[in-house]
């Protein structure tokens, strides 16, 4: 039988995995409204795929997560968190003298995010919630 372990930030061109990620809010701020707008569209993206792993059989077991459905849970409340700061630091931006595109790209992040997170809007846009149910009550096991 083989024990050997793997350790990370071992081996030829590895490196050590930054498990305790953080983001820079004063980066975040000092962004353009367009880099912020490219960040937000990615990290829904993100957000969505990780929710749509996480709602298939493979990812619990007994009704609750396994072990790669709360790792997973895990980053997805980590981009669910880079996605409020996003929002945030372009709600609160000062956008004094700024262009009139800035200003789109601001409207963009602040009404695409306030629209995904209303119930009541019918169609495609409507219950794209990012929230998903954590006791995932009515899931296939």
């Amino acid at each position: 039988m083989n024990t050997k372990q793997f350790t990370p930030g071992t081996g030829t061109g590895a490196r050590k995995p930054d498990l305790e990620h953080a983001f820079s809010l004063d980066a975040l701020g000092q962004m353009s409204m367009e880099h912020r707008l490219t960040l937000y569209k990615t990290m829904e993206t993100v957000n969505d795929a990780l929710i749509g792993v996480l709602n298939q059989p493979r990812c619990t077991s007994g009704g609750n997560y396994n072990a790669a459905g709360n790792t997973l849970d895990k980053l997805a409340e980590h981009v669910s968190c880079y996605i409020d700061a996003i929002v945030n630091s372009a709600r609160e931006a000062d956008m004094t003298g700024a262009s009139a595109s800035e200003v789109e790209k601001r409207a963009c992040i602040v009404l695409s995010f306030d629209a995904s997170m209303e119930d009541d809007i019918p169609g495609p846009v409507g219950n794209r919630r990012r929230v998903h149910d954590r006791n995932l009550d009515g899931f296939a096991s």
